[in-house]
């Protein structure tokens, strides 16, 4: 629920040791771990976050945008299945290694 400091660098390892650019995010509590993911993605990796309560993300929105990530970032707010059954349905998603559910 919490991501911890170390966490936070460990998961920032890994994400870089794949090279991964898209992600998912559900579920974003205190925004630490999409705020972790954004600082080790390249400028063009891209972040789906999604969270029953806008309120979740805004919490954080503005330290990541004074770090410069929140380009990165797409929120959708709302129940995440009607969001997943919108993403099987469009054609152009397809599952990569560099997709992770956090």
């Amino acid at each position: 629920m919490a991501l911890s400091t170390d966490e936070g660098q460990f998961l920032n390892m890994l994400l870089k040791l794949i090279n991964a650019k898209n992600t998912m995010e559900i579920g974003v509590y205190t925004d630490y771990s999409l705020f972790a993911t954004a600082l080790a993605f390249p400028q063009d990796g891209k972040i789906l976050a999604l969270d029953i309560n806008r309120w979740n993300y805004e919490l954080g929105l503005l330290v990541i945008q004074k770090a410069g990530v929140a380009h990165k970032i797409e929120f959708k707010e709302g129940p995440v299945m009607p969001v997943l059954d919108e993403l099987v349905k469009d054609v152009n998603v397809s599952p990569t290694p560099s997709i992770w559910f956090l």
